[in-house]
């Protein structure tokens, strides 16, 4: 199905240059592109206000994780630098609280509690987890939780590393 797109897509030939430069054939580009799914986004139309942004064409999307329309670049579409709304790709980059935290795993560890001790001293979202490794206790950053600095306690990753042939550090 992505082979039948994108020998669509090459088709479209652009007829560039002054202010009124558009698709030779934008009535097909946009047959094509209707209600196909690129990430969280299905195109539901040609942007009536704006038809053209940096030389190419604008469609509107909903974004299946909020269900909002927004107006998409069909470049970025096909390219795959827009996968979702800028809301919804916050969301998914950031588990900021610790309701959302908890149960969950990375890696080895597996979030248990707000450590409100360790949190209060050092300023920081502190989490007390539990390494699948060994089965210990530990309080973890949650930052280091959320952008992969921290996959488990020291012995266990260091055994993990050994295992793999990387060294223990």
């Amino acid at each position: 199905m992505q082979n039948m797109i994108a020998s669509g897509l090459t088709d479209l030939t652009w007829t560039g240059g002054g202010g009124g430069s558009e698709f030779q054939d934008s009535a097909k580009f946009i047959k094509i592109m209707l209600g196909k799914i690129f990430g969280l986004w299905t195109v539901t139309k040609k942007n009536d206000v704006e038809t053209l942004r940096q030389g190419t064409l604008v469609l509107d999307c909903i974004c299946s994780g909020c269900n909002k329309t927004y107006p998409v670049l069909s470049a970025s579409l096909r390219n795959g630098k827009s996968k979702c709304c800028s809301s919804c790709t916050h969301k998914q980059k950031r588990l900021r609280t610790v309701k959302e935290m908890l149960g969950r795993k990375f890696e080895f560890w597996t979030v248990i509690k707000k450590n409100n001790i360790k949190t209060l001293q050092m300023g920081k979202l502190i989490l007390d987890c539990v390494c699948s490794g060994c089965g210990k206790t530990y309080p973890v950053r949650s930052i280091s939780l959320r952008y992969g600095g921290s996959k488990g306690c020291r012995s266990c990753t260091a055994k993990l590393r050994w295992e793999e042939g990387r060294g223990p550090y």
